[in-house]
């Protein structure tokens, strides 16, 4: 019995720990009626390690759509795999994990929207891994001067974590971006779910094979009963 407790013990754990490591539900993040002066900016994102454990989690932008601004050029700095961000970049936190889309403003105001999905690992102590969104002028002073500077950011520190969202200075109108869905997607935690409860009624099948039959006396006195009739007489 206390084997099979343990054997359930460490699936549970497992369990746990699996869904830790899950990818959280992706969120569309939208920025509608913005208003900046005409000229260069760029799209700033960041995935800062902010643990005890470096490379722990992973990001994912995609789906990025923007109107009434003209997209120049992109440069990725650190772990960050993909071409662009509207097919979508991977990004891994790091000491130095970032991703710049130049663009120009050529209608004001303009609107934007992208899916960010990311992991839920954290090692303390720590803020956690900081994954953030801002807009900067050329020289990267972003739009927003309080805080960090960003105008959306989700620090990790396990499952569900929020994303965060603020505004940007008046001066530049004084706009912040919105989540407006949070898609779950059940298939990710049924899959796991599903393994490892297979796995579980697996091994309570194998503890119960190897665990010792109880002594049944009745059916213990039957048998010696029947081995001394079948004994022949001397």
């Amino acid at each position: 019995m206390e084997k099979r407790i343990n054997m359930q013990t460490r699936l549970l754990l497992l369990l746990a720990a699996l869904l830790l490591a899950a990818p959280a539900s992706p969120a569309t993040i939208e920025l509608n009626g913005a208003t900046l002066p005409a000229g260069n900016y760029i799209f700033d994102f960041q995935f800062i390690n902010g643990d005890q454990s470096n490379g722990n989690n992973t990001a994912k932008v995609s789906g990025f759509a923007a109107t009434g601004v003209t997209l120049d050029s992109l440069e990725t700095f650190g772990t960050v795999a993909g071409t662009n961000l509207s097919a979508g970049l991977n990004l891994e936190d790091g000491p130095i994990t970032e991703v710049q889309e130049s663009f120009t403003v050529t209608t004001s105001p303009f609107s934007l929207s992208f899916s960010l999905s990311y992991g839920s690992s954290y090692s303390g102590p720590g803020p956690g891994d900081a994954l953030t969104f801002t807009i900067t002028d050329t020289s990267l002073n972003p739009i927003r001067s309080a805080g960090d500077g960003a105008l959306a950011e989700v620090d990790i520190t396990g499952p569900g974590s929020p994303v965060q969202t603020f505004a940007s200075d008046p001066q530049f109108g004084d706009f912040a971006p919105e989540v407006v869905s949070s898609v779950p997607e059940p298939g990710t935690f049924a899959l796991v779910l599903s393994v490892l409860c297979c796995a579980l009624f697996v091994a309570m099948r194998k503890c119960a094979a190897t665990e010792p039959r109880p002594l049944v006396l009745g059916s213990w006195q039957a048998q010696n009963d029947d081995i001394a009739e079948a004994e022949p007489e001397a």
